[in-house]
């Protein structure tokens, strides 16, 4: 590898002419900053999750009272949801 001039971390690759940078420190610096993104996007694919599964229990929960309004079953229970929220 040839030394690039002017720039003591850098160097010019003899078989592809590629410039490649041998610092330990932005290498680890870059290391960093990826597993930061890394954790940040598994963070934000747990929370999609955990919005399908409320969604899904909220369907459930409005399909199950609107089935038990429609047989007149509970239809005091429901009235009272209504007046009185939780």
């Amino acid at each position: 590898m040839i030394p690039v001039k002017g720039h003591s971390e850098l160097y010019r690759d003899e078989n592809s002419n590629a410039i490649l940078n041998c610092s330990d420190v932005e290498y680890n610096e870059y290391l960093k900053v990826k597993n930061i993104i890394i954790n940040q996007k598994n963070e934000i694919d747990t929370i999609k999750n955990d919005i399908k599964e409320i969604k899904l229990l909220l369907h459930s929960l409005v399909n199950w009272y609107t089935y038990k309004y429609k047989k007149g079953i509970f239809k005091s229970e429901i009235l009272c949801l209504h007046t009185y929220p939780i």
